[in-house]
């Protein structure tokens, strides 16, 4: 799902939000945020977009005082404010996805949702995986987390030589670490 935004929206640090796209895992924000330059220094400090627009405001009302900028815990004369621009990043937000609701899938090699009975997947797989996904449901579509790292429980499924259980658990993760 792709957002575009027609107004200006801030997040929490005070940089606009230009585009969003919503994914199972949570967000991915394009933001726009301003860099200015102090006379005599050659470092760019980084600050809020709403910053920046405030100092070139100032700056258009001649005003000629001190400006606090927050971002580099600083108050300067404006005037010592020499180079101001904005640039734009993506920026990724994960919900908190560990109070999600799970629920137990099988997965390809690939990551990739299989479906079908157990015997079947058996059969068909040398090698899947037994995952207990979080999940969200976003326009009436389940939308799981399947990232390793986001992932509750990760069993690994390999064939084994045994025909009344033919697969066993090579290996288990919870969240990414190795459980054994």
């Amino acid at each position: 799902m792709n957002k575009e935004l027609e107004k200006n929206y801030y997040n929490s640090d005070g940089n606009q939000i230009i585009n969003e796209v919503i994914d199972g895992s949570g967000r991915t924000q394009t933001i726009k945020y301003g860099l200015i330059k102090l006379m005599g220094e050659k470092k760019e400090y980084r600050v809020s977009y709403k910053t920046l627009l405030d100092i070139s405001t100032l700056k258009k009302t001649n005003f000629s005082s001190q400006i606090n900028i927050p971002e580099i815990n600083m108050s300067v004369l404006i005037s010592q404010i020499v180079m101001m621009r904005s640039e734009t990043e993506d920026i990724k937000i994960v919900d908190d996805f560990t109070k999600l609701p799970t629920e137990t899938i099988c997965l390809d090699e690939n990551f990739n949702i299989i479906n079908g009975p157990k015997r079947k997947i058996e059969r068909e797989y040398e090698k899947y995986y037994r995952a207990t996904c979080h999940y969200v449901i976003r326009d009436g579509v389940k939308q799981y987390y399947l990232e390793p790292s986001q992932i509750k429980d990760l069993l690994t499924m390999v064939k084994d030589e045994d025909p009344d259980h033919p697969h066993r658990v090579q290996k288990a993760l919870r969240y990414g670490r190795d459980i054994f």
